[in-house]
């Protein structure tokens, strides 16, 4: 399995989703145009798991909000690493040069 595959949380953490409800995937859009990211996905859910028993799980809790912040994270690399290209890192290196005379120059 993926790291984008919609059934690894209730897979893993099945104490977490008793009934087997989807977690993030790659295809989760809002509508036909925006698609969710796992940052917002996980974000929403966070914010509003409003059943206690959540918490009482503890420590299971904790690995799943640490495998959250892994999947989100490993997506961001993702990202630059198919983005590179695209993100045109070599102008960066004038707007370091210029903060660097412009740090010189100060007494």
């Amino acid at each position: 399995m993926s790291v984008g595959e919609s059934v690894n949380e209730p897979l893993e953490y099945p104490i977490l989703f008793p009934f087997g409800k989807d977690g993030w995937s790659l295809q989760l859009t809002l509508s036909s145009r925006h698609k969710i990211s796992d940052f917002q996905y996980y974000g929403f859910h966070f914010s509003i798991w409003s059943d206690k028993y959540i918490l009482l799980t503890r420590k299971l809790f904790q690995q799943f909000i640490m495998d959250a912040y892994a999947k989100i994270k490993f997506g961001r690399l993702q990202y630059l690493r198919h983005q590179h290209g695209k993100l045109r890192a070599d102008s960066y290196g004038e707007l370091r040069d210029a903060l660097s005379h412009q740090d010189n120059a100060d007494p």
